[in-house]
């Protein structure tokens, strides 16, 4: 493992409560750590937002590779072009929907890079392809008594436990994280990897939450941020500090600069 943190030849960042805390804001201090290292290795983004969110954020960051958007279900470039997706079948799609308004749930659909609450299935017809979705609700309990049962009845997806805090006025919302059985955030960094013809066992992975599992077992070396779940810090080779405490910065500063 000491071996390995010498030749980190890249980082893999989930986005909320990693590289951002609820304000979606990125510290100056992590700024600048990522501009500094972004000269020596490659840095992606892997993150459950929309894709337009990703390469808004991958051009403010200068951040030239390709990211992993949707839950794993889209690799994009900083300018938006699609490199690699998997939707979600539109049957399974309404399954979700009538699951998530028989349990009263929350209904989260991504559509053309952006997030939509308002959306619902037509009665007839086609609608957008899709990639990811969630249900939320404030209870973590409903939360995975929905997640059990999406897992038991929905064929063809991949379905995880998610957390997240809107702002900080908000409060924590559980949801049941949704895209493709062959799409989440491994599956795409395997496409990414291929596409771009990198090692992830060289690369280093960060993150936070419980659908960052995926991203933490597709890279080499991983790192749980101090505000992780307990889960997520039972497998890393690290912990950070926290995000509130620009823990994003000390691993890079460590790890990447050796400062």
């Amino acid at each position: 493992m000491d071996t390995l943190r010498s030749r980190i030849e890249g980082i893999i960042i989930d986005f909320d409560g990693t590289l951002a805390g609820v304000s979606h804001v990125v510290s100056p201090r992590v700024r600048a750590a990522i501009a500094q290292a972004n000269d020596k290795v490659k840095i992606s983004l892997c993150t459950g937002r929309p894709y337009k969110f990703v390469t808004a954020h991958a051009r403010d960051l200068g951040l030239e590779t390709l990211h992993v958007a949707e839950g794993g279900a889209r690799v994009v470039d900083r300018n938006g072009k699609i490199y690699w997706e998997k939707t979600i079948d539109p049957k399974s799609v309404r399954a979700l929907f009538a699951i998530a308004s028989e349990e009263g749930m929350d209904f989260l659909a991504q559509i053309d890079g952006i997030d939509r609450f308002d959306w619902a299935p037509p009665t007839e017809g086609t609608f957008p392809a899709m990639a990811h979705v969630v249900m939320h609700a404030q209870e973590r309990a409903r939360t995975e008594t929905v997640l059990a049962r999406v897992q038991a009845g929905v064929p063809d997806v991949h379905a995880i436990l998610t957390h997240y805090q809107e702002d900080e006025a908000s409060p924590v919302m559980w949801g049941a994280d949704i895209t493709a059985a062959d799409a989440n955030k491994q599956h795409a960094l395997l496409h990414l990897a291929r596409i771009e013809g990198l090692d992830l066992k060289n690369f280093m992975a960060i993150g936070d939450g419980y659908n960052d599992f995926p991203l933490l077992m597709a890279c080499g070396f991983k790192v749980a941020m101090g505000n992780a779940v307990p889960e997520l810090k039972a497998i890393a080779d690290y912990v950070a500090p926290t995000v509130d405490e620009d823990g994003m910065a000390e691993v890079i500063e460590k790890f990447v600069l050796h400062q």
